[in-house]
């Protein structure tokens, strides 16, 4: 029920990015800035969210959060590329596989 719970957080996160509705200017407060790297709640909530779900979550899928928070701080830290691989597939690929062995290893109870 908590693992549903930061999955529909971190959904409404991603969806204010895109809609970006009236009221929610909290989101796009500075939180910290590092030359060209602006964190902003949004970001904070975000790596929050997926904290979240890691501890909440065990076996592949908490390893699957643990490297999704990786590459989350690389997008954050503006690194767009790792050895000539864009982290946009990286990511998708991530999330799929992490699905798929947590699938494959779930045994029924």
């Amino acid at each position: 029920m908590l693992q549903i719970a930061f999955v529909l957080v971190l959904a409404m996160l991603w969806a204010l990015t895109f809609t970006q509705p009236g009221g929610a200017d909290f989101i796009k407060v500075r939180v910290y800035q590092q030359g060209f790297t602006i964190v902003r709640v949004i970001d904070v909530l975000t790596g929050m969210g997926i904290v979240g779900l890691m501890v909440t979550m065990r076996g592949p899928l908490a390893l699957t959060a643990a490297v999704l928070l990786g590459l989350w701080v690389l997008t954050l830290l503006g690194i767009p590329q790792i050895q000539g691989v864009e982290l946009a597939p990286l990511i998708v690929l991530v999330i799929v596989m992490g699905a798929t062995v947590h699938i494959v290893t779930h045994k029924s109870r």
